[in-house]
C-alpha cells in the first residue's frame, strides 16, 4: 500500500541521515567517576550504564534520561547528541532514529 511505502521510506531516509550518540562516557570521565559508581548512584543496572555508555542500546527510557540528566547537572543535549551520517565514524558508534 501507499501508507506502507511512505513509512518505508521515512524510515529508510532517517537511517542515512540522523544518528543519536550518546554521550554518557565523556561526561563521567569529565566528572572522573566509574560507570559503576555512577550505576550505583542512579539506580540502574551496571550493564545498562555500560551499554549506554558504549552506545550499544537501541532505546533508552525517559526515566533513565531524566536520571542520568539529574545527577550529571547536565542538560539533555549534553548527553544525546545528534551526528549526521556523513561524520559518524563506525556503524556501531551511533544509535539509530527510526
Amino acid at each position: 500500500s501507499s501508507a506502507a511505502s511512505d513509512v518505508y521510506k521515512r524510515q529508510k531516509y532517517h537511517r542515512r541521515t540522523i544518528m543519536i550518540k550518546l554521550n554518557l562516557l565523556e561526561l563521567l570521565k569529565e566528572r572522573g567517576m566509574t560507570q559503576a559508581e555512577f550505576a550505583d548512584i542512579i539506580g540502574i543496572r551496571p550493564s545498562t550504564v555500560c551499554d549506554i555508555c558504549n552506545n550499544n542500546c537501541s532505546f533508552l527510557k525517559i526515566e533513565n534520561i531524566d536520571r542520568i540528566c539529574n545527577k550529571l547537572n547536565c542538560k539533555i543535549e549534553d548527553l544525546i547528541i545528534i551526528v549526521p551520517s556523513s561524520e559518524r565514524i563506525n556503524n556501531n558508534e551511533s544509535i539509530k532514529l527510526i
